[in-house]
């Protein structure tokens, strides 16, 4: 289940730069912004009327930018217009602000990991109305640094533009909670103020999601979805308790429940209340893969060290037939945890019905030589040479998992009865009499086909009857994509007590 905390949006591991011992230049541009607003605020007046003298700090912002201070610039100019909301069009922050622009987006172009320069980009796309992008660059710098109250702030602020008050309003909230953020509480509380924002609303609103949090973490399932729907109930536009209320939905496996919720909220306030995250897993698991693919494309282009966005993609990709863009996904995934057997088979899927059934053979045959152990790979391995028509190396993999007791020795079984059924139609013969010879002691099963036997348990390996394996054709290209998909489908609920 996703972090129900996260609404705003979701944080990977703290990289914040609150508490270390060196302060880095990214923690002295955040504490320069802090001081140049708190002054700010100081300083405010009531409202400029036209024809009045010019804002000295829209005098002082200019006069940094035409000394290509590009950083302090930008810095002032910001101060100035959040604080001084001005009647200055777009066109000429545009062109006030376009020689930071370009000397910050080569910065960025030359070093994608620049935090800092993402960062002015983000304050000069707010000042200029570039809302959407402004949102977007905070966003990955607040991934890199979680814990920052001044990207806190800005994120909330940019909402606050947006006339996204539910959003902006949580955001800010945050800041009163912590210490550090108590000065820029101030700026925010003003700044809310100023749109007609009250603080009392927010803290019952916080206390109330905390209690439905609470029972969440206590698996009080009931508790929380009626506690979630007095929220939204109380607070319509905030989208953070419908979030909540869909992701414990998803847990709960209720899938059109969550979505009749969310499809209430949008008819409500014209826009989707979930993050992308959450749009592309639901629409997952209603099987609307074509609408995940297109909530969690941007996504995953944004973060493309979102592994569970990857993953959902992913699959999205491989339920609509594109298997190179599956492939491309799953080997990624699989490279990254060349552990995880799942991701394993998954890409062995898509290469085989990607006609590329030889690469399969070869991802599953080099994760047994890792993981000699595992039957399941076995398994696989066993169905895919099964498919290419090599009976008797596949017959020999199948024996191997047919000698161990477990949910996968059925399995084993059946495919070896399917290959002795499969050799008579093919070639007219029968199968071998040591598909249910009885091993001695400490004998085994080996790929090779050649050593068989009843399992441990006494269940028996194959099919009764005399005659030779001998392999086949393999089945048509045609064919093959439909056999491996039914598979797969068939794997999942076989095992679903042991994936789920």
């Amino acid at each position: 289940m996703a972090n129900h905390r996260s609404s705003a949006m979701v944080h990977p591991a703290s990289l914040g730069v609150a508490g270390r011992r060196r302060r880095s230049p990214w923690a002295v541009a955040a504490g320069a912004i802090l001081v140049l607003v708190m002054m700010g605020l100081a300083g405010l007046g009531g409202p400029r009327l036209a024809g009045a003298a010019p804002d000295p700090r829209y005098a002082k912002a200019l006069e940094l930018l035409k000394k290509k201070n590009y950083p302090e610039g930008v810095k002032e100019y910001y101060k100035f217009i959040i604080l001084g909301d001005p009647s200055l069009s777009a066109e000429v922050r545009k062109a006030d602000l376009a020689p930071a622009y370009a000397h910050f987006s080569e910065r960025l172009a030359k070093e994608p990991n620049d935090s800092r320069a993402r960062f002015f980009l983000a304050l000069i796309d707010r000042c200029v109305h570039r809302l959407q992008q402004a949102g977007t660059n905070v966003d990955q710098v607040r991934n890199r640094h979680p814990k920052s109250n001044l990207l806190t702030f800005v994120k909330g602020e940019i909402c606050l533009v947006q006339e996204m008050m539910a959003e902006a309003s949580q955001l800010f909230l945050r800041l009163k909670e912590h210490s550090q953020g108590q000065k820029l509480w101030k700026v925010a509380a003003f700044l809310m103020k100023r749109n007609g924002v009250e603080a009392s609303a927010l803290e019952r609103k916080a206390a109330l999601l905390k209690k439905a949090y609470r029972h969440i973490d206590l698996m009080e399932r009931e508790s929380a979805e009626s506690l979630l729907a007095t929220i939204i109930k109380e607070f319509p536009e905030d989208p953070e308790p419908v979030r909540a209320l869909v992701d414990l939905y998803l847990e709960w496996k209720r899938f059109d429940q969550a979505q009749r919720v969310v499809d209430a909220w949008r008819a409500a306030q014209g826009r989707s209340p979930l993050l992308p995250i959450q749009e592309g897993r639901l629409a997952y698991q209603l099987g609307r893969y074509a609408d995940a693919i297109k909530a969690l494309e941007p996504l995953l282009k944004r973060e493309p060290g979102n592994e569970y966005a990857a993953m959902f993609l992913a699959e999205s990709y491989f339920q609509m037939g594109n298997y190179v863009a599956a492939t491309n996904l799953y080997r990624t995934l699989a490279d990254q945890d060349p552990g995880n057997v799942a991701l394993t088979i998954r890409l062995a899927a898509c290469l085989e019905c990607s006609g590329k059934a030889g690469e399969a053979a070869a991802v599953l045959e080099a994760a047994v030589g890792r993981q000699p152990k595992d039957l399941l790979l076995q398994l696989e391995l066993g169905g895919m040479l099964e498919r290419s028509g090599k009976l008797v190396d596949a017959a020999g993999w199948y024996r191997r998992v047919a000698f161990e007791p477990g949910p996968l020795q059925a399995m084993a079984n059946e495919r070896l009865n399917a290959i002795y059924r499969r050799t008579v139609e093919e070639n007219g013969v029968a199968a071998p009499a040591s598909l249910t010879a009885s091993p001695g002691p400490g004998a085994g099963a080996g790929a090779d086909g050649q050593s068989a036997g009843s399992a441990g348990s006494g269940a028996a390996v194959g099919a009764d009857r005399p005659g030779q394996i001998a392999d086949v054709p393999e089945i048509p290209a045609s064919e093959r994509t439909a056999a491996v998909r039914d598979h797969q489908s068939q794997l999942n609920r076989d095992l679903s007590n042991v994936f789920r």
